[in-house]
Protein backbone atom coordinates (compact mmCIF):
# COMPACT_ATOMS: atom_id res chain seq x y z
CA UNK A 1 0.00 0.00 0.00
CA UNK A 2 2.73 1.68 0.71
CA UNK A 3 4.20 1.71 -2.73
CA UNK A 4 0.73 2.90 -4.35
CA UNK A 5 0.82 5.83 -2.22
CA UNK A 6 4.26 7.46 -3.20
CA UNK A 7 3.62 6.08 -6.43
CA UNK A 8 0.42 8.63 -6.50
CA UNK A 9 2.35 11.51 -6.03
CA UNK A 10 5.03 10.85 -8.38
CA UNK A 11 2.35 10.82 -11.01
CA UNK A 12 1.00 13.73 -9.40
CA UNK A 13 4.14 15.51 -9.68
CA UNK A 14 5.06 14.36 -13.36
CA UNK A 15 1.64 15.68 -14.30
CA UNK A 16 2.25 19.28 -12.98
CA UNK A 17 6.14 18.85 -14.54
CA UNK A 18 4.11 18.15 -17.86
CA UNK A 19 1.93 21.03 -17.21
CA UNK A 20 4.27 23.69 -16.63
CA UNK A 21 6.57 21.98 -20.13
CA UNK A 22 3.57 22.30 -22.19
CA UNK A 23 2.97 25.92 -20.70
CA UNK A 24 6.54 26.94 -21.65
CA UNK A 25 6.72 25.45 -24.86
CA UNK A 26 3.10 26.99 -26.02
CA UNK A 27 3.66 30.67 -24.84
CA UNK A 28 3.74 33.12 -27.55
CA UNK A 29 6.78 35.39 -28.85
CA UNK A 30 5.76 38.54 -26.88
CA UNK A 31 6.26 41.93 -27.68
CA UNK A 32 9.38 43.50 -27.09
CA UNK A 33 9.53 47.15 -26.24
CA UNK A 34 11.99 49.66 -27.50
CA UNK A 35 11.88 52.70 -26.49
CA UNK A 36 14.20 55.34 -25.30
CA UNK A 37 11.89 57.38 -23.10
CA UNK A 38 10.36 54.00 -21.59
CA UNK A 39 14.45 52.23 -21.09
CA UNK A 40 14.98 55.60 -19.14
CA UNK A 41 11.79 55.89 -17.06
CA UNK A 42 12.40 51.92 -15.56
CA UNK A 43 16.05 52.81 -15.01
CA UNK A 44 15.12 55.67 -13.14
CA UNK A 45 12.32 54.04 -11.29
CA UNK A 46 14.81 51.24 -9.67
CA UNK A 47 14.21 48.65 -12.01
CA UNK A 48 16.81 47.07 -14.30
CA UNK A 49 17.49 46.43 -17.89
CA UNK A 50 18.87 43.69 -19.88
CA UNK A 51 20.35 43.53 -23.21
CA UNK A 52 21.24 41.08 -25.54
CA UNK A 53 23.99 41.85 -27.98
CA UNK A 54 25.71 39.91 -31.05
CA UNK A 55 29.09 40.12 -29.56
CA UNK A 56 31.17 40.21 -33.56
CA UNK A 57 28.97 44.11 -33.76
CA UNK A 58 30.92 45.30 -31.07
CA UNK A 59 34.17 43.66 -29.46
CA UNK A 60 37.18 42.75 -32.00
CA UNK A 61 37.83 38.95 -31.74
CA UNK A 62 41.35 40.33 -30.93
CA UNK A 63 40.12 41.83 -27.73
CA UNK A 64 37.80 39.26 -26.79
CA UNK A 65 38.59 36.77 -23.57
CA UNK A 66 38.70 33.08 -24.69
CA UNK A 67 35.23 32.07 -23.34
CA UNK A 68 33.65 35.07 -24.93
CA UNK A 69 34.83 33.38 -28.01
CA UNK A 70 32.65 30.83 -27.51
CA UNK A 71 29.25 32.33 -27.99
CA UNK A 72 27.82 34.45 -30.25
CA UNK A 73 25.49 36.83 -28.17
CA UNK A 74 26.33 38.69 -24.21
CA UNK A 75 23.92 39.54 -22.24
CA UNK A 76 24.24 42.59 -19.80
CA UNK A 77 22.31 44.06 -16.42
CA UNK A 78 21.94 47.97 -16.42
CA UNK A 79 20.54 49.50 -13.45
CA UNK A 80 21.09 53.07 -12.64
CA UNK A 81 20.97 54.95 -9.05
CA UNK A 82 19.39 58.56 -9.29
CA UNK A 83 20.14 59.82 -6.21
CA UNK A 84 23.49 58.79 -6.01
CA UNK A 85 24.41 59.23 -9.94
CA UNK A 86 25.85 55.74 -9.91
CA UNK A 87 25.62 53.11 -13.00
CA UNK A 88 25.34 49.48 -12.43
CA UNK A 89 26.71 47.04 -15.15
CA UNK A 90 26.38 43.52 -13.74
CA UNK A 91 28.65 43.76 -10.92
CA UNK A 92 30.53 47.19 -11.56
CA UNK A 93 29.56 50.64 -10.39
CA UNK A 94 30.44 53.48 -12.64
CA UNK A 95 30.08 57.02 -11.26
CA UNK A 96 28.53 59.39 -13.49
CA UNK A 97 28.44 62.53 -11.83
CA UNK A 98 32.54 63.52 -12.80
CA UNK A 99 31.46 62.92 -15.94
CA UNK A 100 28.53 64.62 -16.34
CA UNK A 101 30.08 67.70 -15.35
CA UNK A 102 31.32 70.07 -17.64
CA UNK A 103 35.05 69.31 -18.64
CA UNK A 104 37.55 71.72 -18.62
CA UNK A 105 38.96 73.44 -21.82
CA UNK A 106 42.25 72.07 -21.17
CA UNK A 107 41.59 68.69 -20.93
CA UNK A 108 43.51 66.76 -23.53
CA UNK A 109 41.11 64.48 -26.52
CA UNK A 110 40.38 61.11 -25.55
CA UNK A 111 42.49 58.51 -26.60
CA UNK A 112 41.34 55.50 -28.65
CA UNK A 113 42.79 51.74 -29.30
CA UNK A 114 44.16 53.22 -32.98
CA UNK A 115 45.41 56.86 -31.41
CA UNK A 116 46.71 56.08 -28.21
CA UNK A 117 49.78 57.37 -27.11
CA UNK A 118 51.86 58.61 -24.08
CA UNK A 119 51.13 62.21 -25.24
CA UNK A 120 47.31 61.52 -24.40
CA UNK A 121 46.95 60.42 -21.38
CA UNK A 122 43.76 58.89 -19.43
CA UNK A 123 41.60 61.49 -18.40
CA UNK A 124 38.87 61.20 -15.67
CA UNK A 125 36.78 63.53 -17.34
CA UNK A 126 36.40 62.47 -19.98
CA UNK A 127 35.63 58.65 -19.82
CA UNK A 128 35.33 56.47 -16.55
CA UNK A 129 38.14 54.08 -15.68
CA UNK A 130 37.87 50.48 -16.82
CA UNK A 131 35.21 48.24 -15.93
CA UNK A 132 34.85 44.29 -16.58
CA UNK A 133 31.77 43.33 -15.92
CA UNK A 134 30.78 39.60 -16.09
CA UNK A 135 28.41 38.98 -18.87
CA UNK A 136 25.78 36.55 -19.81
CA UNK A 137 26.99 34.50 -22.96
CA UNK A 138 24.83 32.30 -24.94
CA UNK A 139 23.03 31.26 -28.16
CA UNK A 140 19.54 31.18 -29.44
CA UNK A 141 19.36 26.88 -29.37
CA UNK A 142 18.97 24.75 -26.15
CA UNK A 143 15.65 24.69 -24.60
CA UNK A 144 14.56 27.55 -26.87
CA UNK A 145 11.74 27.29 -29.82
CA UNK A 146 12.32 28.63 -32.83
CA UNK A 147 9.89 31.66 -31.94
CA UNK A 148 11.50 32.39 -29.24
CA UNK A 149 12.85 36.15 -29.54
CA UNK A 150 16.69 36.20 -29.44
CA UNK A 151 17.02 38.14 -26.49
CA UNK A 152 14.39 36.06 -24.34
CA UNK A 153 16.58 32.90 -26.26
CA UNK A 154 20.04 34.19 -25.09
CA UNK A 155 18.98 34.66 -21.72
CA UNK A 156 17.04 31.86 -20.81
CA UNK A 157 20.45 29.90 -22.75
CA UNK A 158 22.47 30.97 -20.51
CA UNK A 159 20.25 30.58 -17.14
CA UNK A 160 20.42 26.88 -17.89
CA UNK A 161 24.21 26.86 -19.44
CA UNK A 162 25.41 29.06 -16.49
CA UNK A 163 28.52 30.57 -19.08
CA UNK A 164 29.71 33.63 -17.86
CA UNK A 165 32.30 35.98 -19.93
CA UNK A 166 34.28 39.12 -18.56
CA UNK A 167 34.32 42.16 -20.96
CA UNK A 168 35.96 45.27 -20.97
CA UNK A 169 34.29 48.62 -20.76
CA UNK A 170 34.13 52.24 -19.80
CA UNK A 171 31.86 55.18 -19.93
CA UNK A 172 32.99 58.08 -22.38
CA UNK A 173 31.68 61.39 -22.45
CA UNK A 174 30.62 62.37 -26.48
CA UNK A 175 32.66 65.16 -27.42
CA UNK A 176 30.59 65.75 -30.22
CA UNK A 177 26.73 65.00 -29.66
CA UNK A 178 25.21 63.19 -31.66
CA UNK A 179 22.84 64.36 -34.20
CA UNK A 180 19.56 62.91 -32.30
CA UNK A 181 20.56 64.32 -29.30
CA UNK A 182 18.34 67.77 -28.15
CA UNK A 183 19.80 71.32 -27.05
CA UNK A 184 21.19 70.84 -23.52
CA UNK A 185 21.63 66.94 -23.23
CA UNK A 186 24.68 65.23 -22.07
CA UNK A 187 25.72 61.92 -23.57
CA UNK A 188 27.55 59.03 -22.27
CA UNK A 189 28.24 56.45 -23.91
CA UNK A 190 28.83 52.62 -22.65
CA UNK A 191 31.54 51.67 -25.02
CA UNK A 192 34.31 48.50 -25.42
CA UNK A 193 37.32 49.29 -24.00
CA UNK A 194 41.15 48.13 -23.38
CA UNK A 195 43.58 47.89 -20.71
CA UNK A 196 46.12 51.29 -21.25
CA UNK A 197 49.66 50.26 -21.70
CA UNK A 198 52.46 52.15 -19.21
CA UNK A 199 52.85 54.54 -21.35
CA UNK A 200 48.96 55.31 -21.83
CA UNK A 201 48.21 55.11 -17.77
CA UNK A 202 47.80 52.63 -15.31
CA UNK A 203 46.04 48.94 -15.26
CA UNK A 204 42.93 50.92 -14.40
CA UNK A 205 42.86 53.39 -16.89
CA UNK A 206 40.67 52.20 -20.34
CA UNK A 207 41.83 53.08 -23.73
CA UNK A 208 37.92 52.89 -25.62
CA UNK A 209 37.88 50.45 -29.10
CA UNK A 210 36.49 52.83 -31.13
CA UNK A 211 33.38 50.17 -31.55
CA UNK A 212 29.97 51.26 -31.47
CA UNK A 213 28.35 52.04 -27.77
CA UNK A 214 26.74 49.03 -26.47
CA UNK A 215 24.11 51.61 -24.94
CA UNK A 216 23.80 55.02 -24.76
CA UNK A 217 22.30 57.72 -21.89
CA UNK A 218 21.23 61.07 -22.40
CA UNK A 219 20.94 63.79 -19.19
CA UNK A 220 19.40 66.81 -19.23
CA UNK A 221 20.25 69.35 -16.29
CA UNK A 222 17.84 69.38 -13.43
CA UNK A 223 15.55 72.30 -13.47
CA UNK A 224 16.78 75.63 -11.57
CA UNK A 225 17.48 75.32 -7.75
CA UNK A 226 17.85 71.71 -8.17
CA UNK A 227 21.12 69.98 -8.66
CA UNK A 228 22.80 67.04 -10.80
CA UNK A 229 21.37 65.96 -14.00
CA UNK A 230 18.22 63.60 -15.02
CA UNK A 231 17.95 60.69 -16.87
CA UNK A 232 15.86 61.34 -19.83
CA UNK A 233 16.66 58.90 -22.33
CA UNK A 234 18.64 55.06 -22.91
CA UNK A 235 19.19 54.15 -26.67
CA UNK A 236 20.49 51.14 -27.39
CA UNK A 237 21.36 49.81 -30.93
CA UNK A 238 18.78 48.27 -32.70
CA UNK A 239 18.49 44.43 -34.03
CA UNK A 240 20.29 42.68 -35.57
CA UNK A 241 22.96 44.33 -33.31
CA UNK A 242 21.10 44.44 -29.71
CA UNK A 243 17.66 43.00 -28.22
CA UNK A 244 15.65 43.29 -25.73
CA UNK A 245 13.31 41.25 -24.17
CA UNK A 246 9.67 40.14 -24.60
CA UNK A 247 6.58 40.79 -22.33
CA UNK A 248 6.96 36.94 -21.52
CA UNK A 249 10.46 36.61 -20.40
CA UNK A 250 9.76 36.96 -16.39
CA UNK A 251 7.09 33.71 -17.28
CA UNK A 252 9.31 32.14 -19.11
CA UNK A 253 12.76 32.32 -16.75
CA UNK A 254 10.00 31.50 -13.84
CA UNK A 255 8.79 28.27 -15.77
CA UNK A 256 12.30 27.25 -16.91
CA UNK A 257 13.57 27.91 -13.28
CA UNK A 258 11.36 25.10 -12.31
CA UNK A 259 12.10 23.07 -15.13
CA UNK A 260 15.66 22.99 -16.32
CA UNK A 261 16.59 21.65 -11.93
CA UNK A 262 14.42 19.00 -12.43
CA UNK A 263 14.70 17.49 -15.95
CA UNK A 264 18.57 18.20 -15.47
CA UNK A 265 18.15 15.57 -11.95
CA UNK A 266 16.12 13.28 -13.99
CA UNK A 267 18.33 13.13 -17.19
CA UNK A 268 21.42 12.35 -14.26
CA UNK A 269 19.52 9.87 -12.39
CA UNK A 270 18.71 8.31 -15.96
CA UNK A 271 22.40 8.51 -17.10
CA UNK A 272 23.37 6.83 -13.50
CA UNK A 273 21.09 4.00 -13.95
CA UNK A 274 22.35 3.87 -17.49
CA UNK A 275 25.16 3.49 -16.13
CA UNK A 276 24.92 0.69 -13.77
CA UNK A 277 23.28 -1.53 -16.42
CA UNK A 278 25.90 -0.74 -18.87
CA UNK A 279 28.64 -1.69 -16.48
CA UNK A 280 26.07 -4.72 -14.91
CA UNK A 281 25.68 -5.99 -18.48
CA UNK A 282 29.84 -5.68 -18.89
CA UNK A 283 29.68 -7.97 -15.76
CA UNK A 284 27.89 -10.78 -17.53
CA UNK A 285 29.88 -10.69 -20.45
CA UNK A 286 32.47 -11.09 -18.54
CA UNK A 287 31.26 -13.74 -17.06
CA UNK A 288 29.65 -15.38 -19.28
CA UNK A 289 32.86 -15.96 -21.87
CA UNK A 290 34.98 -16.96 -18.69
CA UNK A 291 32.38 -19.74 -18.60
CA UNK A 292 32.60 -20.53 -22.31
CA UNK A 293 36.51 -20.51 -21.90
CA UNK A 294 36.28 -22.86 -19.03
CA UNK A 295 34.12 -24.83 -20.93
CA UNK A 296 35.97 -25.19 -23.82
CA UNK A 297 39.06 -25.61 -21.99
CA UNK A 298 37.51 -28.55 -19.89
CA UNK A 299 36.65 -30.58 -23.25
CA UNK A 300 39.75 -29.82 -25.11
CA UNK A 301 41.82 -31.22 -21.95
CA UNK A 302 39.31 -34.11 -21.83
CA UNK A 303 39.47 -34.81 -25.61
CA UNK A 304 43.23 -34.93 -25.26
CA UNK A 305 43.02 -37.25 -22.42
CA UNK A 306 40.97 -39.60 -24.38
CA UNK A 307 43.12 -39.22 -27.22
CA UNK A 308 46.26 -40.26 -25.45
CA UNK A 309 45.10 -43.28 -23.69
CA UNK A 310 43.12 -44.60 -27.13
CA UNK A 311 47.36 -43.90 -28.71
CA UNK A 312 48.95 -45.34 -26.11
CA UNK A 313 46.57 -48.56 -26.34
CA UNK A 314 47.17 -48.85 -29.61
CA UNK A 315 50.98 -48.35 -29.67
CA UNK A 316 50.73 -51.40 -27.57
CA UNK A 317 48.80 -53.53 -29.04
CA UNK A 318 50.90 -53.40 -32.15
CA UNK A 319 54.20 -53.65 -30.30
CA UNK A 320 52.61 -57.02 -28.62
CA UNK A 321 51.66 -57.99 -32.41
CA UNK A 322 55.36 -57.53 -33.80
CA UNK A 323 57.23 -59.17 -31.07
CA UNK A 324 54.88 -62.29 -31.53
CA UNK A 325 55.76 -62.22 -34.80
CA UNK A 326 59.76 -61.90 -34.07
CA UNK A 327 59.84 -63.89 -30.72
CA UNK A 328 57.38 -66.54 -31.02
CA UNK A 329 57.29 -69.03 -29.13
CA UNK A 330 59.77 -67.12 -26.61
CA UNK A 331 57.60 -63.91 -26.57
CA UNK A 332 55.56 -64.11 -22.83
CA UNK A 333 54.23 -60.90 -21.71
CA UNK A 334 54.47 -60.59 -18.16
CA UNK A 335 50.84 -60.91 -17.23
CA UNK A 336 50.74 -64.70 -18.99
CA UNK A 337 53.98 -65.59 -17.62
CA UNK A 338 52.40 -64.45 -14.16
CA UNK A 339 49.45 -66.62 -15.02
CA UNK A 340 51.87 -69.92 -15.64
CA UNK A 341 53.65 -69.53 -12.43
CA UNK A 342 50.52 -69.37 -10.53
CA UNK A 343 49.36 -72.55 -12.79
CA UNK A 344 52.12 -74.65 -12.05
CA UNK A 345 52.12 -74.13 -8.09
CA UNK A 346 49.09 -75.17 -8.64
CA UNK A 347 49.35 -78.38 -9.84
CA UNK A 348 52.58 -78.56 -7.87
CA UNK A 349 50.22 -78.53 -4.58
CA UNK A 350 47.95 -80.88 -6.12
CA UNK A 351 50.46 -83.48 -6.63
CA UNK A 352 51.98 -83.01 -3.17
CA UNK A 353 48.68 -83.53 -1.98
CA UNK A 354 47.64 -86.59 -3.19
CA UNK A 355 50.91 -88.22 -2.46
CA UNK A 356 50.54 -87.70 1.31
CA UNK A 357 47.06 -89.33 0.49
CA UNK A 358 49.01 -92.08 -0.80
CA UNK A 359 50.90 -92.60 2.37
Amino acid sequence: MRCFKYAKWLLLVLILWLSLAIVYLTLPPGECVDNDITFAQQLADGDALQRVYHTEEFIPREYRLPRVRRRLYLGLRFAFDRHSGVLRIRNEEVPLLPLLAPPSPSSPAPITADAGDAQHPHDPSRHSRLVIPWAKLGDTDGVNMPWHPVGDAVLLYALVSREWGRILLTVERAVTPPTDAQEGEVVLHVVPARMATQSEGTEDDAVPLGMPPLASLYFLPSPEGAEGYTLARVHFPPSPKSFGTSSYFPLRRALLSVLAPSAMLAMALAELAGQLIKFALIGLGIVALLWIARELWMSRHDGETGEGEDARERQTAVLRKALREVLGPLYAPREGGRQRERSARTLGDEERMEVKEEV
